[in-house]
């Protein structure tokens, strides 16, 4: 698990950003050196989720609008059904009526 602040900056967010876009760039460079044996991977980066760790913003951010947990195993479950022949690097998920650019 990513987090779209590892694509997009967010105020406050620079060490916690920081650590995810390593983690977008590490996904991609296994990708290069291992999908041609069969070894892949996805960096999952959504913005808030509703879940206990997004309580911190719940008083600026309903968790009525933020992402459900379900839209995210859904998208989990797409990846296992793709053929060892397809990358996907990174899947940026953004709330409903949010910029598209932030949590």
């Amino acid at each position: 698990m990513a987090s779209i602040t590892g694509a997009y900056a967010e105020r406050g967010l620079g060490v916690y950003a920081a650590s995810k876009a390593a983690l977008l760039n590490l996904v991609e460079t296994l990708n290069v050196e291992e999908s041609p044996h069969g070894v892949t991977a996805t960096a999952l980066a959504p913005g808030y989720v509703d879940t206990d760790m997004t309580a911190w913003v719940a008083d600026r951010v309903s968790p009525d609008s933020m992402i459900p947990v379900s839209d995210i195993t859904q998208v989990v479950d797409m990846l296992l059904c793709l053929s060892p022949r397809t990358v996907i690097n990174r899947i940026v998920l953004s709330r409903s009526g949010s910029s598209g650019y932030s949590a």
